[in-house]
This record gives structure tokens, C-alpha cells and sequence, in this order.
């Protein structure tokens, strides 16, 4: 898969010692209040990166780009998982995923498309979410509007899906994200990988 420019990935790995290093750097180099609201941040990150990372997401990224002239924040997140059982045709899969969307009762725009001769599905939505309690926020207030464009990929023979989904508190600047996600799906490429022992694993 590509990931685009302007994503600085977060680490899924090793977290605690990652996010310990930035702090040292912010305290020793950094400005004192930059530093201050960084002691206070960086354990909820730590927090937010360590339930990603037990969800299995692959990859997680934290954007920033213009727009509109205009720096606009963004999260990026990348998640693989089995389907689970028998493999099942790919388009039986993304069906299923959709329908099981709608019977969450998913409030948005879902699409099911053929793209490159592949079947995905697309799934736009903004949602009011709770609004943090970190020191600096620019958000007011105890929820904000939250732009989601979600693409769900499946493997060529159905035993695995990529969840590609993008997040931004800009969201009137969220659909301008749609063709960076589309192309990402696009880009997906699922192939299993021998491990030791014989198994298989994506």
C-alpha cells in the first residue's frame, strides 16, 4: 500500500520508550509550554497508539497539509484482519461488510464499487465525538464534528480485508481527502507470507 505524503507514522511498536524519547527532546529543546502540555499529552497518545495497536491496526499516521491555504490535521489509520473461516469471493465479502455497516444502524454515505476491477467499499460520514481534554485545544466545547472516509479492500480470495480510514476535526475540508483514500485503495496489495513453523500469515 502507498501511503501518502505528509503522514509522519506514530509508532505501534515500542511506544512507551518512543514517546518517552520525544518528551526528553521536548523538555531539554523545546519551548516551556510546549513542553508543559507535551507532559500532559503524550501519556493519552500513548494510551490512543496502545489500543490501536492491540486492534491490530498496521499503521497509523498523523497528517498535516494545506488546504485552501489553510493547515489542516489529520489521522491515518490502516488496519488488516481475516475474514475469518472459508475464503469466500471478494464480493461476497465487501456485501458483507456493508450490510453489517447498515445493521449497526451507520449513518452516512455508503458506496460498493468495482474499482480496477476489484470490489470496494467506501463509507463517508461526520460524526459529533467527544472533544479531549488536553491543554491548548483550539476545539470549544464538548463535542465536535469529526470527517470519516472509511475504504475497505479485500484480499483477492476473500480471507482478508485492508481498513483504510481516514479521520479530521476540519470536516468541511474532509471530502477534499476522498481521492488521496481512493487512490490508497487502489494501491492495496494483500499477499500471504510463510512464517516459521509453515504457517501463513498476511
Amino acid at each position: 500500500m502507498e501511503i501518502p505524503g505528509g503522514y509522519i507514522a506514530l509508532p505501534l511498536n515500542g511506544i512507551d520508550n518512543s514517546l518517552a524519547a520525544t518528551l526528553a527532546i521536548l523538555k531539554e529543546a523545546g519551548p516551556p509550554d510546549m513542553a508543559q502540555a507535551a507532559g500532559q499529552m503524550i501519556p493519552a497518545l500513548g494510551m490512543f497508539l496502545g489500543e490501536l495497536a492491540s486492534d491490530g491496526v498496521r499503521y497509523c499516521g498523523l497528517g498535516r497539509h494545506f488546504v485552501d491555504d489553510e493547515l489542516v490535521t489529520s489521522m491515518l489509520t490502516v488496519l488488516v484482519y481475516d475474514t475469518g473461516g472459508d475464503t469466500e469471493r471478494p464480493r461476497i465479502v465487501v456485501k458483507n461488510i456493508a450490510d453489517a455497516k447498515l445493521e449497526d444502524g451507520a449513518r452516512g454515505d455508503l458506496q460498493v464499487v468495482d474499482i480496477d476491477n476489484r470490489p470496494m467499499m467506501f463509507f463517508e460520514q461526520v460524526r459529533d465525538l467527544p472533544v479531549p481534554d488536553l491543554p491548548g485545544n483550539p476545539i470549544q466545547g464538548a463535542a465536535a464534528p469529526v470527517y470519516q472516509f472509511e475504504a475497505a479492500v479485500p484480499s483477492n480470495d476473500g480471507s482478508a480485508v485492508a481498513s483504510i480510514e481516514l479521520s479530521t476535526t476540519f470536516a468541511a475540508h474532509g471530502p477534499q481527502y476522498r481521492r488521496m483514500i481512493i487512490d490508497m485503495a487502489r494501491s492495496v496489495e494483500l499477499k500471504r507470507q510463510k512464517t516459521y513453523g509453515g504457517s501463513l500469515r498476511l
